[in-house]
């Protein structure tokens, strides 16, 4: 199965919270699981963060069948995987594979999805938007067209209209932790610390063992660091994002701040 994901080398969410990006997921939805099962050598090489074979593997497959709208979002979704953990942005790339599927299959919200993330990493946020609402009109269950519409919005600083599409994100799937990390934050930016304590606890009682769930509310713990149980409380939550986490950066920022912490 392709990785869409809630953790992954594509998503900066689940790491220190800072400097969030769209990133495809973030749960597989009936066409991306179809797509594994159309191109499993595909799925293979992506499961394992090789892009490069993988883009390789679906340029073959495009020249044998160059009406294959799925095989243009596969790759769309490949190279936008790529763009965002190697230097050299290939959005370009990536939004003309997602419009030739579209071309071909003008209700393939996948395609519409894609697009509206490369249109993100442009900077086009109001086309960005655009995309991403047609998805939404088109699917209104299509989960991850809200989640990345509501990342979107939160460019210009529109909270509320982020807030709103992070809710209605987890009422359709209320188990993927990257969008709870997501509204935590824009709570957080908006001013609102209680709201974003509650959703980080709402879903650490959902996931017990998610490590950057601890990491997150700790931080909202920090910034009321002068009351001592919060205090105790941020130094209880990294603790235990030390001892969760298989993230070494993750683990790196928790033991940083547990140093600091201490040392007041």
């Amino acid at each position: 199965m392709i990785l869409l994901v809630v953790e992954g080398p594509f998503l900066s969410a689940c790491s220190s919270g800072a400097n969030e990006t769209p990133t495809f997921g973030p749960s597989p939805t009936a066409t991306m699981v179809q797509l594994a099962k159309l191109f499993p050598d595909v799925a293979d090489y992506i499961q394992r963060g090789d892009y490069d074979n993988a883009i390789r593997a679906l340029d073959r497959k495009i020249a044998d069948k160059p009406a294959q709208a799925e095989a243009f979002v596969y790759r769309g979704f490949a190279i936008v995987q790529r763009s965002e953990i190697q230097l050299g942005a290939e959005w370009d790339s990536a939004i003309k594979d997602f419009q030739r599927a579209l071309q071909l299959k003008p209700e393939l919200v996948e395609a519409k999805d894609g697009l509206g993330v490369a249109y993100f990493h442009q900077h086009e946020y109001d086309l960005a938007i655009a995309e991403l609402t047609s998805a939404i009109e088109l699917n209104p269950s299509f989960v991850s067209a809200y989640y990345h519409r509501g990342m979107v919005y939160q460019q210009p600083k529109t909270f509320d209209k982020s807030i709103s599409d992070y809710k209605r994100a987890i009422e359709l799937e209320p188990s993927i932790p990257t969008v709870y990390l997501s509204l935590g934050r824009t709570y957080f930016e908006k001013g609102d610390l209680e709201a974003a304590l509650q959703v980080y606890s709402d879903l650490l009682k959902l996931q017990p063992d998610y490590a950057p769930a601890y990491y997150q509310r700790a931080s909202i713990y920090q910034v009321r660091i002068s009351d001592p149980e919060s205090q105790k409380q941020a130094i209880q939550d990294l603790e235990k994002t030390i001892e969760l986490t298989d993230d070494p950066q993750l683990r790196t920022a928790a033991e940083r701040e547990l140093i600091r912490l201490r040392g007041k």
